[in-house]
């Protein structure tokens, strides 16, 4: 646990939605202020949650940049979560027909760039091995020359050719589909090929085809060093230096870590993903398959199991930290799993997965749905012959859902009532303690139920 004096310097800006858990509220700030590198000058976190057809919360804390304090709302550089749009738009382009991810990057670019010669193995590699950094490619923010030569000028433009031969430096690690080894370049490269491709540049094809489609109005990749409205800063520290790479000129991040969005942004585009808005639901599938020798990433898409709970999404880091994730949980506080993003603006100096990720997981998993009445409801109901039976006032009936838990939160059972009756039989389960929750427009009641199996 960290030490918690220094929470009295900082400037608290938790923002609720009406319907969030008082319980939850209070886990959730918990986690934000312990997650935080609030000690340092600038440090400061923002966080939003989103359960589908429950609740959403959104928390800030500390100070965005000097002065400046932290809110929900703000915009930050996504880093590598950029790589799930990436992804998103080379597979859009092959649902419409106009690449094959299978097919080698050569078909894609044109020899006058020069780069699939300039890479080792250019020729055999395929965007697939792209997406899911099997290529073997090296990768430029490996190469400490150039790191050095980023640093000493941020402001500075990076070519596509620039970032290949820093990478070819360091590069390969392997031979295409022989290792799994993670590379920016391979996105860098995924822009070229989706240039080559649509005839448009990089960013304005990102934003014509996915980003304002969407409806994403704080998304965009910039155009200039800055980003030109209220923000979280990036800070890095190596050693006893602390770069601020709050402005950094674009093209050093492109395709691979050149959005800007905020948590609100984020976790509507993820939605919208996984809900076939943008590619297919075959291409999802895509996204979320593991190709050996990638132990861990899809295409575009990192994919973990925390407490026996998917966890599938992206983090980032551009002289900050970022995350975003969907958690593929079904418990009492969320039969349908729930969204998290968030942004530190001091890059590695927080153990993410630790202080966020599994904490936020584990309370999903082991939440309970309470025993208190919040609202009165009349219905009647009884165990017979191995049938739990609820008959609810006729007045109840439009819209009322039934849920069964097992004691730790897991949903086993959920229907929608119809004719102001329902039954669950019961002899399918073990004997034990389960929890009933009955949900209508008028509120909501709980039961402890008590079953002995025969």
């Amino acid at each position: 646990m960290k030490s918690r004096w220094i929470l009295g310097l900082l400037v608290l800006g938790f923002g609720l939605n009406a319907q969030v858990p008082a319980d939850w509220e209070a886990k959730l700030e918990s986690i934000v202020q312990d997650a935080g590198t609030f000690g340092k000058a600038n440090g400061g976190m923002i966080m939003k949650v989103y359960v589908p057809g429950e609740w959403e919360w959104s928390g800030a804390e500390g100070y965005a940049q000097t002065d400046i304090t932290a809110t929900g709302d703000m915009q930050f550089r996504v880093g590598s979560i950029s790589k799930m749009f990436t992804a998103a738009a080379i597979l859009k382009l092959q649902d419409q027909n106009r690449l094959s991810i299978d097919d080698s990057i050569s078909n894609y670019i044109r020899p006058s760039l020069l780069v699939v010669d300039s890479i080792t193995y250019g020729d055999q590699m395929t965007i697939l091995q792209l997406l899911n950094h099997t290529s073997g490619m090296g990768n430029a923010s490996a190469n400490q020359t150039c790191q050095v030569q980023a640093l000493s000028n941020l402001e500075a433009e990076t070519t596509y050719e620039e970032a290949i031969a820093c990478g070819n430096e360091v590069g390969p690690y392997g031979q295409p589909g022989e290792v799994f080894t993670y590379s920016n370049n391979n996105y860098t490269v995924l822009a070229m090929i989706i240039e080559e491709v649509t005839g448009q540049p990089f960013d304005t094809y990102m934003n014509d085809s996915i980003i304002a489609p969407l409806g994403l109005s704080n998304t965009y990749i910039p155009t200039t060093n800055e980003i030109q409205t209220p923000h979280m800063g990036c800070y890095w520290q190596q050693m006893f230096t602390t770069y601020d790479m709050t402005i950094v000129h674009p093209s050093l991040y492109r395709g691979w870590a050149s959005i800007v969005s905020t948590t609100s942004d984020l976790i509507t585009f993820y939605e919208k993903l996984r809900n076939g808005e943008i590619i297919s639901s075959q291409s999802w599938d895509l996204m979320q398959t593991i190709v050996s020798p990638s132990s861990y990433y899809g295409l575009g898409l990192e994919q973990f199991s925390y407490y026996s709970t998917p966890y599938k999404g992206h983090a980032g880091e551009v002289g900050n930290t970022s995350g975003l994730y969907f958690c593929d949980v079904s418990t009492a506080c969320a039969p349908n799993g729930f969204y998290v993003s968030y942004n530190i603006n001091y890059a590695r100096e927080v153990d993410f997965v630790n202080e966020i990720d599994r904490p936020l997981v584990s309370a999903f998993k082991s939440c309970l749905v309470g025993v208190e009445e919040e609202t009165s409801i009349a219905f009647d109901y009884q165990i017979s012959n191995g049938q739990l039976q609820i008959q609810l006032d006729q007045n109840l009936s439009s819209g009322a859902r039934l849920r069964m838990y097992q004691i730790n939160g897991a949903l086993l059972h959920e229907e929608m009532i119809e004719m102001n009756q329902a039954s669950i039989g019961l002899n399918q389960f073990p004997s034990g303690v389960y929890l009933v929750n009955l949900q209508t427009t008028e509120g909501q009641k709980n039961i402890k139920l008590n079953w002995l199996k025969n």
